[in-house]
């Protein structure tokens, strides 16, 4: 089997939200190695010493503190402005958003998302930008040039690994302008979770350039999917027994993500003292594309894993490129 990553364009994918995004930039020099920060390099010593956690809590307690009637248009647009969110996305009009949190958690205006339905369509979990993508070799990922870490410290359990080695990766950051909810991206079975508590660092092209293995130290919650299963298997399987294809949507944790939320149970991240907890389902249950899988209460990032050898991906899908939830970056 062919193990190149960008094969021919795939006719039917649409690039129209596939313009190169400057919100992850890359400093690099001629020979593509990153150039010496020394300011970035003091922000994440300083970041170091914060008690990030427990700030990140404090965000999210004043994220949901209500916002007087009067004024919640003229506050919310504001903060729109500020971080370049799309008002006509949303679905509500701003007087109904109580908090600043709820604004942030939005759901989208009914069509303005759709949906890649098209078979063996791998569509992207979240409006973001593709930080860094590949194969899967060896059991490394790269979170940055000259940066690496290995899948086993990502999923801790060495049983979720083996699946997934010989696969791909796709690293999608959330800016504070996207939208927050994070979906599915393939029809199958959903089997299970893992949350892992740790740091919360920024996620952000500084600290991505910075921080040593920082998706493997942030707080994550790594989801399951039994993608593409046969109808009619989902009762039956079970993490590490997969009968279509092995699929993880890791949400990652980021300073001041005041918690991440599942839409499928009562998980709540960044809770005092905060446990690891590893959840397979004994009835796994069905799941559609795009059904909602969790959100980010303020933003952060998400790693997929798809464990298929071979891959046809748009030339749009790329280092660099704005993709948005629905859109497909992949297909079988």
């Amino acid at each position: 089997m062919t193990r190149t990553l960008f094969r021919a364009p795939d006719p039917g994918a649409s690039d129209r939200f596939s313009d190169e995004d400057p919100s992850m930039p890359r400093p690099v020099n001629a020979s593509g190695a990153p150039v010496s920060d020394p300011l970035g390099s003091l922000f994440i010593q300083v970041m170091r010493l914060l008690p990030k956690n427990s700030l990140s809590r404090a965000v999210g307690r004043l994220s949901d503190l209500p916002i007087p009637q009067p004024l919640r248009a003229a506050v919310l647009r504001t903060f729109a402005e500020q971080v370049g969110a799309d008002l006509s996305e949303a679905e509500l009009d701003l007087s109904a958003y109580a908090t600043l949190n709820a604004f942030f958690t939005r759901r989208l205006r009914s069509g303005r998302r759709p949906v890649d339905q098209s078979a063996g369509s791998i569509v992207s979990p979240a409006d973001s930008v593709v930080s860094e993508m590949g194969r899967i070799e060896h059991g490394v990922l790269t979170q940055t040039k000259g940066r690496s870490y290995k899948l086993e410290e990502l999923l801790v359990d060495r049983n979720q690994v083996e699946p997934f080695l010989g696969g791909w990766y796709m690293t999608l950051y959330l800016s504070p302008k996207d939208y927050h909810r994070v979906h599915s991206p393939a029809p199958g079975a959903l089997l299970g979770y893992r949350y892992e508590p740790g740091h919360l660092f920024p996620v952000n092209a500084m600290a991505v350039q910075h921080v040593d293995r920082l998706f493997c130290i942030n707080e994550r919650v790594s989801i399951f999917l039994d993608a593409f299963a046969p109808t009619g298997t989902a009762g039956r399987a079970k993490v590490g027994a997969y009968r279509g294809t092995p699929m993880a949507v890791i949400m990652v944790g980021a300073t001041c993500v005041g918690r991440m939320t599942l839409a499928f149970d009562d998980l709540q991240t960044n809770q005092q003292p905060g446990r690891s907890r590893q959840v397979h389902y004994q009835d796994p249950r069905n799941i559609e594309r795009f059904d909602e899988l969790g959100t980010f209460n303020l933003g952060s990032t998400v790693v997929l894993l798809i464990g298929a050898e071979e891959l046809t991906i748009p030339q749009a899908v790329r280092s660099g490129a704005r993709v948005r939830v629905g859109q497909r970056l992949a297909r079988l």
